[in-house]
C-alpha cells in the first residue's frame, strides 16, 4: 500500500495554480515509489546519468546514516526509473520541480497566546507569480537541476504545489506544503508529535557578496531538506536543536533561515552568519515569536538597506500588531496579523522585483500544533483588479 488519494483541493483550470493533496500510507520504499510514480508522470522529472560518482556515494552514505527514511524512500524511487540505488552515476535523493525560494512572513504563537490554548504557527508563503526566466536565482544555476540536461519549462514556480500527508510504517507522520521536490523537501509541515517547521529565505545573504550557492545537488542536506528532515526524525524542539547541530548543511540556490515550534509552546529560529561559519538559535521569550526574511542575530550589515526594506517592514508590522493586543488572541486575529504583511505589491515594487510579475501570498496556512492540523487557502488569479484566493479548508493527520 502506498497511495491512498490524490485529489485537487484548490485551483484548477483557469487558476493560477492547481494544488493536490496527496496521502500516502506504508513502507518507505512503497511511499518512495509512488512519489517518483507521480513526480515522473506528472511532473517530467528524469533520472539521467549527470552527477559525480562519488557526490552520489556519499550523499547515500550520509543520507543512510542521518535519514534512514529518505534513504528507503530513495529505493523506491530508483525502481521507478528501472534502477538500483546502487547506481553511482544517478542522484536519487531528490524529485526536484519547478525550482525555487520564497519569501514569507510568520509567527509561532505559545498554547498562552492564543485563545483556545492551542500553539499555532501561522504563515504567509509569498512569491513571484514568475518563473525561472523571470527571476533565475543563484546566478542561474537552479538550471542545472534539470536531470535530462535541457532547459527548464517556462512557468511560474510554484503553480503545482502538494499538500503531502504521509504515513510511514516506520517514522512519524507528516502534512506539510511541497512546491519544489517531492521527495525529500517541505516549505511548511507538522508532525504527529506536533512539531512544526517553516523555511524562510534569508534574502540579506542572498544579496550580498557572500552568496555562494552550491548550484546543484551535494551531500548534506540542502536548504530545502531542513523542514522535511526535522519533522520525520524530531518530536520537538530539543530534539530539533540537537539535529540541526549535527547535521552537514548547505545550500543549492538560496540561504535560508527557518522558524521551528512544538506543541509545548516553545519555538526559535536557526540561522547562519551569512559567511555559513556559524549558526545562530533565536529564541522565544514565551511570547509569540515573528521572522521575515533578513537575519534576526546581531551582525554588521552586508547588503544595501533598501534591499532588507520589505523585509524589516514587514517584521515591524507583525510586531506593532502583536504589541497592540493584549488579550489572547483568536484565530481570526491571528489570521488579521499575517494578512497586515500579505504581498499585494503592483509589478516592478515589492519583494519581488520584476518587470513582468508582481508577488503575491501563494499560500496562508495557519498550523495548530496541539491538533496536527492545518487551515489553509490559496491565491487563484486576480479579476477586476481584486485578487482571488480559496475558501480557507482544514487537513488533519488521520
Amino acid at each position: 500500500m502506498a497511495l491512498l488519494s490524490d485529489t485537487i483541493i484548490a485551483g484548477g483550470d483557469g487558476d493560477f495554480m492547481s494544488v493536490r493533496h496527496l496521502v500516502l500510507r506504508g513502507s518507505n520504499h512503497a511511499i518512495g515509489r509512488a512519489l517518483a510514480d507521480v513526480a515522473r508522470d506528472d511532473l517530467a522529472v528524469r533520472k539521467t546519468p549527470w552527477t559525480e560518482p562519488m557526490m552520489s556515494r556519499a550523499q547515500r552514505a550520509f543520507l543512510a546514516r542521518n535519514w534512514p527514511s529518505l534513504f528507503a524512500r530513495m529505493h523506491g524511487v530508483a525502481a521507478a526509473f528501472g534502477a538500483t540505488l546502487d547506481d553511482d552515476t544517478r542522484d536519487f535523493s531528490f524529485l526536484a520541480y519547478d525550482v525555487g525560494v520564497p519569501g514569507c512572513s510568520c509567527i509561532a504563537y505559545p498554547p498562552q497566546a492564543t485563545a483556545d490554548g492551542h500553539a499555532i504557527l501561522s504563515r504567509n508563503f509569498d512569491y513571484t507569480l514568475g518563473g525561472h526566466t523571470d527571476m533565475p536565482l543563484g546566478g542561474g544555476s537552479l538550471n542545472k537541476l534539470a536531470d535530462d540536461g535541457g532547459p527548464i519549462e517556462r512557468r511560474p514556480y510554484c503553480a503545482r504545489p502538494f499538500l503531502l500527508e504521509l504515513h510511514p510504517d516506520d517514522g512519524y507522520p507528516t502534512l506539510g506544503m511541497c512546491a519544489f521536490d517531492l521527495l525529500g523537501q517541505l516549505t511548511d509541515g507538522v508532525n504527529s508529535e506536533g512539531l512544526c517547521v517553516a523555511l524562510l529565505n534569508d534574502n540579506e545573504t542572498a544579496a550580498s557578496a557572500l552568496i555562494e550557492p552550491f548550484g546543484r545537488p551535494g551531500v548534506g542536506l540542502s536548504e530545502g531538506h531542513i523542514p522535511r528532515f526535522l519533522l520525520e526524525t524530531c518530536a520537538d524542539v530539543d530534539e530539533a536543536k540537537e539535529a540541526l547541530l549535527a547535521a552537514k548543511q548547505y545550500y543549492v540556490a538560496a540561504p535560508c533561515h527557518y522558524l521551528i515550534a512544538d506543541r509545548h509552546g516553545r519555538s526559535f529560529v536557526w540561522e547562519y552568519s551569512p559567511n555559513r561559519n556559524r549558526h545562530f538559535i533565536i529564541e522565544s521569550s514565551g511570547a509569540p515569536l515573528p521572522v521575515t526574511n533578513h537575519l534576526l542575530h546581531e551582525h554588521a550589515p552586508i547588503a544595501p538597506e533598501a534591499t532588507l526594506e520589505n523585509s524589516q517592514r514587514r517584521l515591524a508590522a507583525l510586531q506593532q500588531r502583536l504589541g497592540a493586543h493584549d488579550a489572547p488572541l483568536t484565530r481570526q486575529q491571528i489570521r488579521d496579523i499575517n494578512s497586515c504583511v500579505a504581498a499585494t505589491d503592483a509589478v516592478g515594487t515589492g519583494q519581488y522585483v520584476t518587470q513582468t510579475y508582481p508577488g503575491r501570498t501563494l499560500w496562508y496556512a495557519c498550523y495548530d500544533l496541539t491538533d496536527r492540523k492545518i487551515e489553509i487557502d490559496f491565491y487563484l488569479g486576480e479579476h477586476g483588479g481584486g485578487i482571488r484566493r480559496s475558501a480557507p479548508r482544514s487537513f488533519g493527520l488521520s
